[in-house]
């Protein structure tokens, strides 16, 4: 278990992302699952009367899963609202 761990470990990429900054958006192409390692985020759907905030995330949270998994298209937005870094690992 403990290799499975350290290969793991090895193939996630540090990013960072500034306030304000989108990670992800709502209709694109989803090809990468993020684990946020600092910072806060807000996962944001479109509507009739614009962008409504549906979830916020914090540090340990993840997302992206649902597009990896299911080669669906991104279900929502998410927009940092501080400094972020996450750990991603892509398809």
């Amino acid at each position: 278990m403990k290799i499975f761990r350290e290969q793991f470990i090895d193939i996630l990429k540090d990013e960072k992302y500034e306030s304000g900054n989108y990670v992800i958006r709502e209709g694109e192409s989803g090809d990468k699952f993020y684990i946020i390692i600092e910072g806060k985020l807000a996962a944001e759907k479109n509507g009739p009367e614009g962008p409504k905030v549906v979830y916020h995330y914090k540090e340990g949270d993840y997302f992206g899963e649902l597009s990896l998994i299911h080669d669906i298209s991104r279900q929502a937005s998410v927009k940092c609202l501080t400094s972020v870094r996450v750990a991603s690992i892509g398809r």
